[in-house]
């Protein structure tokens, strides 16, 4: 994986594993920094980055698949911030 892929990284929790989109912005031998998008729509293959930044220092094992390019769909300034990854995510749990 490389800096600028599109990421899902593994976060398991006190009783579920969640999943979640992220981009690579920095890659050290044992570790990234992801800046993290939000899900937009419960059953959507697409993704927003928040207001709030999201950076996270993740390990590398925590890095599970590394996305397809994403999709560019509409014109408009409004869909240029909407990113859609033709994949199926139905496969990981909990993809926030």
């Amino acid at each position: 994986m490389d800096e600028n892929d599109f990421v899902i990284v593994r976060f398991p929790g006190k009783k579920k594993i969640s999943h979640f989109v992220g981009k690579i912005e920095k890659i050290s031998s044992s570790e990234c920094e992801i800046n993290f998008l939000r899900k937009r729509g419960l059953h959507s293959n697409q993704f927003i980055y928040p207001e709030n930044v999201g950076i996270s220092v993740v390990n590398n094992d925590d890095m599970v698949k590394k996305l397809p390019k994403q999709a560019m769909l509409g014109g408009t300034l409004r869909t240029a911030t909407i990113l859609t990854f033709m994949f199926d995510f139905s496969s990981f749990e909990n993809v926030i």
